[in-house]
């Protein structure tokens, strides 16, 4: 199960509504002190946090779920990088992904935080020289397969291929 945590409602129901339809189970939480209460209630395989929030911060849980359950996956979310939250990211102690949110890349980072077995150590993007476009999912009818570069990261304003982005939301990403 995954705890979403942000207290931007919208945005909430947005994530969560594209995680429940990747297959996940989701509970949501508005702040740091409510995502506390429901981890010491419930357990949880990976947490998704913003950083930016009233009561507590996304920083300060981060840091609670690292002392008390440092094998928990941690996700952080924000639309800039924080000196502090480049520490816990350089530090592994979580996963940053830049706001707005791109479905496919959450999927992505969700499904290799839970899923360490399928031996990625990251996600593998691939573009043609000649396009704008990265894929992910090497089962995409336009999978580049001749003069192409690849990344283990891209930045969250690429462009991404709509069919990758779709097979991911399927679960039929390979």
């Amino acid at each position: 199960m995954i705890l979403l945590v942000d207290d931007d409602e919208g945005v909430r129901y947005a994530l969560a509504r594209i995680l429940r339809n990747a297959g996940y189970e989701v509970k949501e939480a508005g702040d740091g002190t409510e995502a506390l209460a429901l981890l010491q209630k419930s357990h949880f395989d990976l947490v998704i946090t913003d950083v930016r929030m009233p009561a507590e911060s996304g920083l300060v849980l981060a840091t609670h779920i690292h002392v008390k359950w440092p094998d928990k996956p941690v996700i952080l979310m924000s639309g800039y990088l924080s000196e502090d939250a480049g520490k816990y990211i350089s530090q592994g102690l979580a996963v940053f992904i830049h706001k707005p949110v791109h479905p496919s890349i959450l999927i992505a980072q969700v499904k290799r935080l839970l899923n360490p077995s399928r031996g990625h150590s990251s996600i593998l993007w691939r573009k043609s020289y000649d396009s704008t476009v990265w894929h992910h999912c090497s089962n995409c009818s336009t999978w580049p397969t001749s003069d192409y570069e690849e990344r283990n990261t891209i930045a969250p304003d690429n462009e991404v291929c709509n069919e990758c982005e779709a097979r991911e939301l399927a679960n039929d990403c390979r």
